[in-house]
């Protein structure tokens, strides 16, 4: 009898799993759009020029020949030098002619906005019509009693 149980326990042992149960849950990685594809990463800096806060993007400096070189023409003066600065003052600007794509319209949501206002009924719009025809006629008698007073008084 001693060894049957020996044997069983044996048995046991080798049925016992061998793939590891984990009791916490992966985490999830943050860094995933909603379909699934990595996030682009954004460059963490304090200080942000103009087409940065304009264009919302992350700038990276583009080489230097990509941007229009603005050379300055001397104003030439009645005694022949030259003069780089004139009397008046010139405003400069660039164009950034790379814009972004035009967003697209929100599609209006389904269920949510006006809802139509229930149609009339025949008796309802009866009334409402006899009503509006009373209030006209009461107003134009009201304004030709007005007209005959003003002829009379002339």
């Amino acid at each position: 009898m001693f060894l049957l149980k020996v044997v069983k326990k044996h048995e046991e042992q080798k049925k016992v799993s061998s793939i590891r149960i984990r009791k916490t849950l992966p985490k999830p990685q943050t860094n995933l759009t909603p379909m699934g594809l990595p996030k682009p990463v954004r460059v963490k800096k304090k200080d942000f020029s103009l087409e940065e806060i304009y264009t919302n993007k992350n700038f990276s400096k583009p080489p230097e020949s990509r941007l229009e070189t603005i050379f300055e023409v001397p104003l030439n003066r009645k005694n022949g030098s030259e003069s780089w600065f004139g009397p008046r003052r010139v405003k400069r600007f660039l164009e950034f002619l790379e814009v972004g794509e035009a967003r697209k319209p929100k599609k209006p949501l389904v269920g949510v906005g006006k809802t139509d206002e229930p149609s009339l009924s025949v008796q309802d719009v009866d009334s409402l019509l006899c009503s509006k025809l009373d209030e006209l006629n009461l107003w134009l008698i009201h304004d030709q009693s007005e007209e005959r007073e003003t002829d009379n008084a002339v």
